[in-house]
């Protein structure tokens, strides 16, 4: 539902942000390939990143990311589907990233949670075989 953009967190908006949820959680739950819920896609990333002119109201920004991710969608989400696995976003550090207050210094390291890797260039040609 959310994908590489910052969202609002009006009442009225997060009220149709459940609704979504509870619908799309109940019709995907029993598909055999949902292993795991993802809140967005990239919008850590975006929002460390700067993707958007956010840096100059970071903390604004952030408080938004976990009111959004965390107290609404995480919260429906688990309620609707407890049987799998939640992520605040995709790539995340995980629980390094709720260390980090739910926004990691760098949502992409390979060393926490799931990550997105750059698709290596090799150095020979000779490698192509």
């Amino acid at each position: 539902m959310f994908a590489c953009a910052m969202y609002p967190t009006s009442p009225d908006f997060l009220a149709t942000v459940k609704e979504e949820i509870e619908t799309q959680v109940h019709r995907l739950q029993s598909h055999p390939s949902i292993a795991i819920w993802a809140a967005n896609n990239e919008n850590e990333a975006a929002l460390r990143g700067n993707w958007y002119g956010t840096a100059r109201n970071f903390s604004l920004y952030q408080k938004d990311f976990i009111k959004l991710y965390v107290g609404t969608v995480q919260k429906w989400v688990v309620q609707f589907d407890p049987s799998r696995p939640f992520l605040t976003s995709s790539p995340t550090n995980g629980i390094q990233s709720e260390k980090e207050g739910w926004v990691a210094q760098n949502p992409y390291s390979p060393i926490y949670g799931d990550c997105e890797q750059a698709q290596r260039k090799p150095k020979y040609a000779r490698e192509y075989y």
